[in-house]
């Protein structure tokens, strides 16, 4: 867990980065399956949590939390100015860069799994990524997206048995 709690200065911003990016960048990444988008948006996160740090209440939540909720709120407008999502292919690039395939899965598997999210509801989207993606806890996931922490809970397990009824269909 980090210990960085504020973002006052530019060394603070720049453990931030150090610390979360990667873990911002997978999110959205999963997210919006662009390479290039999900690094300019990973980017535009960093950048409004700068530009907005004196708005940043450590009472309401922590940190990281808060720049979670920044960068799905940077997706949320994209996706607004897109008017749609596409499904593309998951670059091996960043399957071997993030070591999200594990020891017995495939890329093509990994393909498969990313491709199906991005079908999803916007909010199924976000909980499952935030849980199995960036291995968030049900309580910061509670946090980013504004739900009680049993609402949480029943959501992302409403989530992942509807998935489950649609594979098998």
């Amino acid at each position: 867990m980090s210990k960085l709690s504020r973002l006052e200065t530019a060394e603070d911003l720049e453990q931030a980065f150090e610390e979360w990016n990667v873990q911002i960048f997978r999110y959205v990444y999963a997210r919006v399956g662009k390479q290039e988008v999900a690094e300019d948006l990973t980017q535009e996160t960093f950048l409004k949590a700068w530009k907005k740090r004196t708005l940043f209440n450590p009472e309401k939540s922590a940190l990281r939390t808060w720049f979670f909720t920044i960068a799905i709120n940077t997706m949320r407008d994209y996706f607004r100015g897109e008017k749609h999502r596409k499904t593309v292919e998951l670059e091996d690039s960043i399957v071997d860069e993030t070591d999200i395939e594990g020891e017995h899965s495939s890329k093509e598997g990994v393909e498969l799994v990313f491709d199906f999210v991005r079908q999803l509801p916007q909010r199924d989207q976000e909980l499952l990524t935030l849980r199995y993606v960036d291995g968030l806890i049900i309580r910061e996931i509670g946090d980013i997206l504004k739900m009680e922490y049993n609402a949480t809970k029943v959501a992302i397990h409403r989530a992942v048995k509807k998935q489950i009824g649609r594979a098998h269909v």
